[in-house]
């Protein structure tokens, strides 16, 4: 397995971007559902901030899409990354940092 998401017979390409290089080896692409961080400029003027963002697609070409609210815009927005912004545009979230971030489902089962 080459790591990179599979698919069936039709390849999912982002709308109007190109194809990234692949990542290089042993890189591991973010999971659909996962928490990822994005540097976002909310108003300018004022510096970036790294805002916790939900990854919704993961495609096949290399990109991937993301959920990214703000404090000033809690509907959001999508955008999308590839591997070679790593560390600009976007960064991991530590796994247990992660964990926190996910809503657990323990809790409503265990008060029944």
């Amino acid at each position: 397995s080459s790591g990179e998401p599979s698919g069936g017979s039709d390849v999912l390409i982002a709308p109007g971007r190109a194809r990234p290089p692949p990542p290089p080896a042993g890189w591991v692409w973010p999971r659909e559902g996962g928490v990822i961080e994005v540097e976002v400029q909310e108003e300018e003027g004022q510096p970036a901030a790294w805002l916790r963002a939900t990854v919704t697609a993961v495609l096949e070409d290399g990109w991937f899409q993301a959920l990214v609210r703000t404090p000033s815009d809690e509907a959001g927005w999508h955008d999308w990354f590839s591997w070679r912004e790593e560390g600009t545009d976007w960064r991991r979230v530590p796994l247990r940092q992660e964990a926190a971030a996910e809503p657990s489902s323990s809790s409503s089962a265990a008060a029944e």
